[in-house]
């Protein structure tokens, strides 16, 4: 009887880590990237949004580096790596809690999470 206790309490520990340790990912950008760069010695994408006519990229663009853990994924949820992120592409991109995002011209942030379309 002990052990089923005790298998059940490690096992709320392991579940109550696992939901603590997952990241909450906020939507950014959703467009095309037009430019694929290296950005303070850091792999980077320019993406600009496609749904608006205006291609200011002060308005509708941003220049995302690459997290050390980044995501990339296909619609179909199928795994990719970075080199799928090749010019012309159709991207979603999402950023973690917390990340920090430099209101420059472009404005400038870490992608987190992609979604290749």
């Amino acid at each position: 009887m002990r052990t089923s206790h005790t298998r059940f309490a490690i096992l709320c520990v392991v579940a109550a880590s696992a939901a603590c340790s997952r990241t909450t990912y906020s939507l950014m950008q959703t467009g095309i990237i037009t430019s694929r760069a290296t950005y303070s010695r850091l792999p980077a994408m320019f993406v600009i949004d496609d749904t608006n006519f205006s291609r200011e990229p002060c308005r509708h663009g941003t220049q995302f580096t690459f997290s050390p853990n980044i995501r990339v994924v296909r619609d179909n949820g199928a795994r990719a790596d970075t080199g799928a992120l090749t010019l012309g592409r159709r991207v979603s991109v999402f950023i973690s809690e917390g990340t920090l995002i430099l209101q420059s011209c472009p404005p400038i942030t870490v992608a987190a999470r992609v979604v290749i379309y």
